[in-house]
């Protein structure tokens, strides 16, 4: 495999952790699970917690969606290897 193939697949991970983030961010906001909430309100101001939790799950969304994509990723290139050495 080129390095420029190796590139071009490097966007992958970062689309798929901004996408993610994106759904994360939007899962915490709108949902507030109170396990969460519950542990950083003596941090937080209440007024602050939606956007607290909304940062926190792009956070998470981050990445969760570039360690799909990397692990998809690797096993792709092990595939494609396996398959160029055969």
């Amino acid at each position: 495999m080129s390095y420029r193939q190796l590139l071009k697949m490097a966007r992958y991970p970062i689309i798929w952790a901004i996408v993610v983030a994106q759904i994360a961010g939007f899962i915490f906001y709108y949902f507030q699970f109170p396990f969460f909430a519950d542990q950083i309100t003596p941090v937080v101001q209440p007024a602050e917690v939606s956007k607290f939790m909304l940062v926190w799950g792009i956070h998470i969304g981050l990445y969760i969606g570039a360690a799909l994509r990397i692990v998809h990723g690797v096993a792709k290139i092990r595939r494609r290897m396996l398959h160029l050495s055969l």
